[in-house]
């Protein structure tokens, strides 16, 4: 009886150096986000895994549905995107796209005939297609697949999150917990890019080690939520966060990008027009931010007092006589204090709420307002007391 013949396994180098022979060169596609494109040489290559990873409202699918519209955009060696999302549905996924596109969301959600007929023909334009729920990733990776060989485009997959949608084997009750459904969903992710030489991003959502201290203690390669598997899945894994007291820039770490550079940069964004535009890294953090503006508020309305209490010292002299507007305004001015400003206005309306013992009141009408200082408290020597002294 001969010997059983066993199934090769494995591929040698040549075999692969063979492959990439009838595939051609590698494409990349620029992001149109310039620090990431010059860390990956000039784009994200075709076919490529990207995971997008960070806390709820850091900036995830702003990020993922900005690099879409560009890619959709390009005239040539564009892509035709397919975005498959279930953390957002498919009219909030559109919102964004009129946003991008130059109309406000009011203008979406007022939905004035005329409006919507120039928004609809603006987004007939975008190669891109948008899935719900009700598909899997294999199910939308073929279908998109088929609708980039017909438009004779590159294939792109948004994938928004790996944690909320589902895989083959996820809708079949193949797997058993969260973590099982997001391993599962990573193997879809490679079999998909693999099989359909597709360009995949999928956000995900940032573990809770990740939430304390913004991340900055832990591995961000770590970061990813329910397994490791989104870790040892990506190629290029970007990890979003919100620096402290400015909800409006996103800080990005490349933490993994095989074959390219790692790093870090911030890209500032406007909600209004969802545009991002690369920024300096934040000077302050939150707590400084804050302490500082409030520094500044107490400097700001002791500078304010000293002005109110030269005004009454300025409005004693005038042996309690009622001013008008315009008169208050001379004495002001007299006294060396800046009215061009709203200095005086804000002078005012403080002594009127009283100030060291002395009180601006209005004898006349709205319109025609008399002013009078009066005192509020008994000074030892109220002839000799000179308002602008503290007490």
């Amino acid at each position: 009886m001969g010997a059983v013949e066993m199934p090769r396994l494995g591929r040698t180098p040549g075999e692969i150096v063979a492959r990439w022979s009838t595939q051609g060169s590698l494409v990349r596609l620029a992001t149109g986000i310039a620090p990431l494109d010059a860390a990956c040489r000039g784009g994200l290559p075709v076919p490529w895994r990207v995971f997008l990873v960070g806390a709820p409202s850091a900036g995830k699918t702003f990020l993922a549905m900005g690099i879409a519209n560009n890619f959709a955009r390009a005239a040539e060696g564009g892509a035709f995107v397919g975005v498959l999302g279930v953390d957002e549905d498919p009219d909030d996924l559109t919102v964004r796209l009129a946003q991008l596109a130059g109309f406000t969301v009011a203008q979406a959600e007022e939905r004035h005939p005329v409006t919507m007929q120039a928004l609809q023909a603006e987004l007939s334009q975008l190669q891109i297609r948008l899935y719900g729920s009700e598909q899997t990733i294999e199910t939308a990776a073929a279908d998109l697949a088929q609708a980039a060989a017909e438009a004779g485009r590159i294939p792109v997959l948004i994938i928004d999150s790996i944690q909320s949608v589902s895989s083959n084997a996820a809708a079949e009750g193949k797997t058993r917990d969260a973590r099982a459904t997001v391993e599962a969903n990573v193997s879809a992710v490679r079999v998909v890019s693999d099989r359909h030489r597709m360009l995949v991003i999928a956000t995900s959502e940032a573990n809770r080690a990740h939430y304390r201290d913004n991340g900055q203690d832990q591995n961000p390669m770590a970061a990813g939520a329910e397994s490791r598997a989104i870790e040892f899945g990506a190629q290029t894994q970007l990890v979003l966060s919100t620096p402290k007291g400015h909800p409006n820039v996103i800080h990005v770490r490349i933490a993994k990008n095989r074959r390219a550079q790692v790093g870090e940069f911030w890209l500032a964004l406007d909600r209004e027009s969802h545009s991002l535009v690369e920024c300096e890294k934040p000077a302050d953090d939150g707590t400084k931010a804050e302490r500082s503006s409030a520094q500044t508020r107490t400097r700001k309305h002791a500078e304010l007092e000293q002005v109110a209490h030269k005004l009454a010292n300025a409005l004693v002299r005038r042996q309690g006589s009622g001013l008008n507007s315009r008169d208050l305004r001379a004495t002001a001015k007299a006294a060396g204090i800046h009215v061009a400003d709203g200095t005086i206005d804000a002078a005012r309306t403080l002594l009127a709420s009283g100030v060291n013992g002395y009180q601006l009141s209005n004898r006349g009408t709205g319109a025609r307002p008399i002013w009078f200082l009066e005192t509020t408290a008994i000074h030892p020597h109220e002839d000799d007391h000179d308002p602008a002294q503290p007490n």
